[in-house]
């Protein structure tokens, strides 16, 4: 079992360990889209960078990450979990100590990619609370970034689960009490709401020489492709690298040494994670597009990008997808496919949120990935030929809208 604990990483060598995460996702779903034989190049020699960052501030041999990084073969975005707030009748907010770091933290675990998120969360109910029979209720989303945490981005679902006795000596997983803590549940299990941030990481901080060297050379080859690659959505990546290379590059030098400590869930698998977003307005209309891939009807949204929180992603793909800038106003519900029976049930796990064209917005339009777009009452939805079960979600979220 894990647990979200609260940080165990001093703030700079967090940070590139969430820089080499991001570089290291950006080189890998660079290579999962088929990329000529120059762009592969390129972005091996990024997948190696990530790693020979990674591994200034991990304790594991840098052998080890690269092979961790080489082996990684699918679209990678930030993980997902799921976690229990244990809700205890008399002492109140309750803990488990983490057997390997032997800090209280919430009992947590990531969703395998076999399994749907509420099957991975009664999983670990039943090993937490075996005698009690509790239904865990929906709290909020914890991103691990936001909360501080030293591991691979992951987006965390959370719940409260109260419980009457505490769990079984068995589990040998002492707990402690909410009073103990530095971080609660307020804190650490939240919407993550702020859609006008891209990325965490675009910051200056203090930079050790060893770090920035591995920068500028990121730099280099960032700028290289940039310029010489022909494939649209590879000139975008090559430039989201660049940015944040030379962002962090502006920073101060430090030679103050690094404290290597282990960085979790390098290796870890879950199904994938992606923001949409509902765009409505003051007549109860939703803001469609029709893709230019399948020529289905489709809320806008997509994969998440490691470093940004999937209420980010919905705006930037409202962005990307209509050319449009859109206020986040809640979170509509989290959508496995499988769940839903979705014709491709791709490993997706989807956030829908709801939201409205942010004042001063341009008008949509169409792109390379909307051929046309419309706005849609209610009623009429069911005369569209939707994508992967998009209407699912549509029925749905407007159940939760309508309260």
């Amino acid at each position: 079992m894990d647990a979200i604990n609260t940080p165990g990483l001093g703030s700079r060598e967090r940070r590139i360990g969430l820089l080499a995460d991001e570089l290291r996702a950006e080189a890998v779903n660079g290579l999962y889209f088929h990329p000529d034989d120059d762009d592969t190049e390129r972005f091996v020699r990024l997948r190696g960078l990530a790693a020979r960052l990674m591994a200034q501030v991990d304790d594991r041999e840098p052998a080890e990450i690269e092979s961790v990084f080489a082996a990684d073969k699918r679209l990678r975005t930030p993980l997902l979990g799921v976690v229990l707030i244990l809700s205890h009748q008399r002492d109140g907010l309750m803990m488990v100590v983490d057997p390997r770091s032997g800090r209280p933290g919430f009992p947590a675990r990531f969703v395998p990619t076999d399994l749907e998120p509420e099957a991975a969360l009664r999983e670990l109910t039943k090993r937490i609370l075996p005698e009690e029979e509790v239904v865990p209720v929906p709290h909020g989303i914890c991103d691990s970034i936001a909360a501080g945490l030293p591991m691979s981005h992951t987006y965390y679902l959370t719940y409260v689960v109260d419980i009457t006795f505490l769990p079984s000596e068995a589990i040998a997983e002492p707990l402690v009490a909410a009073d103990q803590l530095t971080t609660g549940p307020d804190e650490l299990s939240t919407y993550i709401m702020d859609g006008a941030e891209r990325r965490v990481l675009d910051a200056p901080f203090y930079l050790p020489e060893p770090v920035a060297e591995l920068l500028l050379e990121v730099a280099d080859v960032a700028a290289e492709g940039g310029a010489a690659t022909d494939d649209p959505w590879n000139v975008e990546r090559y430039q989201r690298i660049a940015e944040t290379a030379n962002i962090l590059l502006s920073s101060d030098r430090d030679d103050a040494p690094l404290v290597p400590v282990r960085f979790d869930a390098m290796e870890v698998a879950t199904p994938y994670t992606a923001g949409e977003m509902l765009i409505m307005d003051d007549q109860g209309r939703m803001l469609l597009m029709k893709r230019s891939d399948t020529g289905e009807w489709a809320i806008p949204g997509g994969a998440s990008e490691v470093g940004e929180t999937s209420a980010a992603t919905a705006v930037r793909e409202c962005q990307e997808e209509l050319g449009v800038e859109v206020t986040v106003d809640g979170l509509a519900g989290v959508y496995d496919n499988r769940a839903i029976k979705a014709p491709r049930a791709d490993g997706f796990v989807c956030f829908l949120y709801v939201g409205r064209l942010a004042d001063g917005s341009p008008p949509p339009r169409r792109t390379r990935e909307a051929v046309d777009f419309a706005w849609y009452r209610p009623e009429q939805i069911s005369t569209l030929d939707m994508f992967n079960a998009h209407d699912v979600k549509i029925d749905r979220a407007l159940k939760v809208i309508a309260g």
